[in-house]
């Protein structure tokens, strides 16, 4: 019997885009699955074209958990966390578009992933696997850009700490990262206010996979995901833009900043389950301390931690500025 696969959505003022997608998940080459969408509040008709799918095919249902607007990563959360247990899990955006073959090679994939951790012994259950794959930024028309790069494996814990390896959409999860990821609900104070959020579930699912289970890459494209025109991504700068880049938004902005309440969220959350080596590599870069010893440790860890150039040499420059 194939497995279940229970496909997570959330949608927000999506009704240009999200015929196409619910059309392109309907045309699957593999069927068993089901569709879960969760409105955050739309003000369009997006509630009113999934309520159609779902009168037409039962596979797509329409989520009314009356929680209003909680923004992402919010509303995924919550559907990861209501939804009933399947085999697999696959987040889905509202306008991207899923090649034919998506879950059928996810699930390949994953399913001989199991076989081998069976046959080293491990207990397939508790193991928290992640199946992440390539894609192809196209423009609003459809037409193709560029493919996102290829990955290396194995993917390591340090491989995630800075640098995403994995888009929400190309993911599909086993029960065991499904249930492993919800966050708990941590605080970090800044002069007295609240400035912690969820990390996006992207992020926190490959940390937590690298971390205690394992990610399979497949660098086939199984989705076209479209760029805007207003949208910039590190796949489309040269190395000294991207740096420029990186110095506005994160040397001279805030961004990294929240990256490690993140980081010291993980610690927080996952730390005492951390095999000793990744221990030790969370434990520095969460750390608080500034002082030349930890600065230095930081600006010269032995491996990369992006893949760019210039984002690497960002990065390095903030730890000797001891700004992370």
């Amino acid at each position: 019997m194939e497995k279940l696969v229970h496909i997570l959505m959330s949608t927000y003022n999506g009704a240009e885009h999200i015929q196409r997608q619910i059309d392109s998940i309907l045309g699957q080459t593999y069927e068993n699955f089901c569709l879960y969408v969760r409105d955050d509040g739309s003000k369009d008709n997006t509630v009113e074209i999934v309520e159609a799918y779902a009168t037409k095919d039962k596979r797509v249902v329409l989520v009314d958990d009356g929680l209003g607007n909680l923004g992402v990563p919010d509303s995924f959360y919550q559907l990861a966390l209501d939804v009933p247990e399947a085999d697999y899990y696959a987040f889905a955006d509202q306008d991207d578009i899923w090649n034919p073959e998506k879950l059928e090679w996810a699930v390949d994939r994953l399913e001989a992933k199991k076989i081998q951790i069976l046959a080293e012994g491990k207990k397939w259950e508790s193991t928290p696997l992640l199946y992440t794959s390539s894609y192809d930024y196209v423009d609003v028309d459809g037409k193709f850009i560029r493919k996102f790069p290829k990955q290396k494996m194995p993917v390591k814990f340090d491989h995630v700490l800075y640098y995403s390896i994995a888009s929400g959409f190309t993911m599909v999860f086993n029960d065991a990262l499904r249930v492993l990821s919800i966050p708990t609900e941590f605080e970090e104070q800044d002069g007295g206010s609240c400035i912690f959020k969820y990390e996006l579930q992207d992020r926190r699912l490959q940390r937590v996979a690298a971390a205690f289970g394992s990610i399979v890459v497949d660098n086939r494209s199984t989705a076209k995901h479209i760029r805007y025109d207003d949208s910039v991504t590190g796949d489309d700068s040269t190395n000294a833009n991207l740096f420029k880049r990186f110095i506005q938004q994160e040397i001279l902005g805030d961004s990294m900043l929240e990256e490690k309440i993140f980081l010291r969220d993980f610690m927080k959350q996952y730390g005492a389950g951390l095999n000793p080596k990744d221990y030790k590599t969370l434990m520095l870069f969460s750390s608080n301390r500034r002082n030349p010893v930890v600065q230095l440790a930081k600006v010269f860890y032995p491996h990369r931690l992006r893949t760019r150039l210039g984002g690497e040499i960002a990065l390095r420059l903030m730890f000797l500025l001891g700004r992370i």
